[in-house]
């Protein structure tokens, strides 16, 4: 994919880059809940969107998440869907 092609298929992430608010369902009651917050930003290139989030609950973990499309080319000119990322904390 043509590097000007890349980050106009990345331009619908765009939505996301800012700080937000989340609801989070570990208390019965919504007022009782947790305060929990994201931001998204670009990385340098604009090819990755980073989110980081934080919640304010000891069984839910703080993190960081990259965003972006993974592609494959078998000659650098014709690109195909390579896979889904996933990914598991080592232990």
């Amino acid at each position: 994919m043509a590097e000007a092609a890349a980050h106009k298929a990345l331009e619908p992430l765009d939505v996301f880059v800012g700080a937000w608010s989340m609801t989070t369902s570990f208390a019965p009651n919504p007022a009782d809940a947790p305060r929990a917050r994201t931001t998204f930003e670009w990385l340098p290139g604009r090819r990755f969107l980073i989110q980081r989030w934080e919640v304010e609950h000891p069984d839910a973990p703080d993190g960081n998440a990259i965003v972006g499309r993974w592609e494959q080319s078998n000659d650098g000119s014709n690109w195909n869907h390579d896979f889904d990322l996933a990914y598991a904390r080592a232990r």
